[in-house]
């Protein structure tokens, strides 16, 4: 997804579900609400500042000069500031992935109602082949849990699939 030149497609993260949940009823952002968001947008910090290789000086910048005042535009800030493998300038597509997203759906769905949704489902079986190999093969009682689980939610997005702005 990130092959293409417009296309920007982001590592995981987890700010935008922190953001969301933080600042999703917010509509008048001051300074000091960007200096937050720019010291609370990484939760395991040195994981993701050193993949995004975001200049958090350069991003808090940007937000004071462009003075965003919708959670939106403040999340396409931090998407545009990503300075990793594969960053592009001027993407007309931002991709976010993200397995964990499916427990906060319809909260993202609520507060960025402009998002599209691709669902992608890896069938759980051939995870427990891959599994009966490794070391774990001793704890199929907790993969048949996590296989009802993956069950319950894929469930969950099927329901999204006739939606209009999902694949």
């Amino acid at each position: 997804l990130n092959a293409h030149t417009k296309t920007l497609s982001v590592p995981e993260s987890t700010f935008l579900i922190v953001l969301t949940e933080m600042y999703g009823r917010k509509n008048r952002f001051t300074e000091n609400d960007y200096k937050n968001i720019v010291d609370r947008i990484w939760l395991r910090k040195e994981e993701f500042s050193t993949l995004w290789n975001i200049n958090n000086e350069q991003l808090l910048q940007s937000l004071i000069d462009k003075n965003p005042q919708k959670l939106e535009e403040i999340i396409q800030e931090i998407y545009l500031s990503y300075n990793g493998a594969g960053a592009k300038k001027d993407p007309s597509i931002i991709i976010d992935k993200n397995p964990f997203y499916y427990r906060f759906i319809k909260s993202i769905q609520k507060k960025h109602p402009q998002a599209k949704y691709i669902l992608l489902v890896r069938d759980y079986r051939d995870r427990m082949v891959s599994l009966r190999k490794s070391k774990f093969s001793n704890q199929i009682a907790n993969n048949l849990i996590k296989g009802i689980a993956w069950n319950k939610r894929n469930l969950q997005l099927f329901k999204m699939s006739n939606q209009s702005n999902t694949i």
